[in-house]
């Protein structure tokens, strides 16, 4: 039942809490005006100068609190992930596995339903009332004991999809939450569970395999590739595993995480796959990329990746995914074109040492002219597929590492303004603490290249957000 709110005194009134109702109640529509009410703008940017995050958060999603004792809290966070951040993680609401897989796996699993508590009262501390920062770490004391104990006492009543459902719930509240470091730890442990899976059948099949003939061991898979998959992507490194066990899960299948566009993943790994050029070939040419200036090897391979994924088409479930979903799954895709052209820059002989940015790398008239147009293009591509997206739907929930991958080779104020007010809106309504990290990262890379752009100086041209990485020492995961 729902309970429309009248008095207009949200979030004080604590009816609807009250009588154990859903407040309907609908947003201040003046904090984000829509778009589409003003000529020449794009439903993916509207103005955010008058945005407060702390007011539209709370307008987005409605909770009064009111609980003091610790169990009472405990249950608070419970209701709390199960009404509210569920329905910023996932991009469906009808495909939404963080209800209808980790809910009733946590019912059988303290661990997990300790991470979950802790997950949802450590955002709740964050975002609304820091008497729940104890009862966050409480929870997670509790989480992470339960896990050490089932893992060091393995019994036949074990189940490793709520093992390995815990790692990754714990992985994904220290991205949220801002230590961006300390995720990577969760991921490994996911990966050891993971691997040492095993089926009760005949069959004896072991590893991600055994996890695949129940929806919730898909779940789990696709939800660890996703992690794996991306945090190579900031990483440079190569996924934890080979991306093989994802064949036959993400085809056909709307994603909790990705909708349609599951199916990119696998691409996006072949190319953290890719290994650099090996050094004093027998070939000491330098010719033009067309005349195969990169090693003619790993030339071949790059572009095998690069037909794959401009011939990569939505899966058939198109017919009933929506047009915004439709719209991220083509987004993902030339964003791993980026992704692609970025390693390729890495890759030529000249480039090794830096990243310098396309927009100069053009206008200086460098013999990689082509891969610089490439890269224009998918930048470009990524940007009309993110405008198709409604900037307040769910499926923005994804838009992250599309984003933060064209972000990184925009070189124009106007793109720059358009990436920044989506992702201030986003942090804003999320209040996920990668969000404002990845934005950080490209406002350096943003002021440092304009900067560089209006003294004529090519000093800073080679301004890259993998440098800035590095140097901060943050590990960013663009989930």
């Amino acid at each position: 039942r729902h309970k429309k709110c009248t008095e207009n005194t949200f979030p004080e009134c604590g009816a609807c809490i009250r009588l154990n109702l859903e407040c309907v109640r609908e947003p201040k529509r003046q904090i984000a005006p829509d778009p589409r009410t003003h000529p020449g703008e794009s439903s993916a940017a509207p103005s955010v100068r008058t945005v407060d995050p702390v007011n539209f958060f709370h307008d987005y999603h409605p909770f009064t609190i009111r609980e003091t004792d610790r169990t009472s809290m405990r249950q608070y966070a419970m209701k709390y992930y199960i009404n509210i951040m569920t329905q910023m993680l996932t991009v469906s609401q009808q495909y939404n596995s963080f209800l209808s897989e980790f809910v009733p796996m946590s019912i059988v699993s303290p661990a997990l339903s300790g991470a979950l508590i802790s997950w949802a009262a450590g955002h709740l501390a964050a975002a609304a009332d820091e008497r729940y920062r104890i009862t966050a770490l409480e929870a997670r004391s509790t989480a992470l004991g339960h896990l050490a104990l089932a893992l060091s006492t393995p019994s036949q009543n074990d189940n490793v999809c709520t093992h390995a459902a815990t790692c990754l719930v714990l992985l994904t509240s220290e991205v949220c939450l801002g230590n961006q470091t300390g995720w990577y730890a969760h991921l490994l442990g996911a990966k050891s569970i993971i691997l040492a899976a095993t089926t009760t059948t005949p069959s004896g099949v072991v590893g991600p395999h055994a996890l695949k003939s129940t929806p919730e061991g898909q779940w789990i898979l696709r939800n660890f590739a996703y992690h794996d998959i991306l945090g190579s992507v900031t990483l440079g490194t190569k996924p934890l595993l080979r991306a093989d066990y994802l064949h036959d899960i993400t085809e056909g299948v709307v994603d909790t995480y990705l909708g349609v566009a599951a199916g990119i993943l696998p691409l996006i790994a072949e190319i953290s796959f890719l290994d650099s050029p090996r050094r004093g070939g027998d070939n000491g040419t330098q010719a033009t990329l067309c005349s195969h200036e990169l090693d003619p090897e790993v030339y071949s391979s790059c572009t095998d990746i690069e037909q794959k994924l401009l011939a990569w088409r939505c899966p058939n479930t198109t017919s009933t995914a929506s047009p915004s979903l439709v719209a991220l799954a083509y987004a993902y895709r030339s964003a791993a074109e980026i992704y692609l052209y970025r390693r390729m820059r890495g890759f030529l002989p000249r480039h090794r040492s830096s990243s310098p940015s396309w927009g100069d790398a053009r206008q200086r008239g460098r013999p990689d002219n082509m891969l610089g147009t490439k890269m224009a293009v998918a930048v470009a591509e990524t940007l009309a597929h993110i405008r198709e997206i409604p900037w307040a739907e769910q499926v923005e929930s994804a838009l992250l590492f599309p984003l933060f991958l064209a972000g990184g080779e925009v070189t124009t104020p106007d793109a720059m303004a358009v990436i920044r007010r989506r992702l201030e809106l986003m942090f804003a309504r999320r209040r996920f603490e990668n969000i404002a990290l990845a934005r950080a990262i490209l406002e350096e890379v943003w002021e440092r290249r304009l900067r560089e752009a209006e003294t004529g100086s090519l000093a800073g041209s080679g301004v890259d957000w993998e440098e800035i990485l590095a140097r901060r020492g943050d590990q960013l995961l663009l989930t």
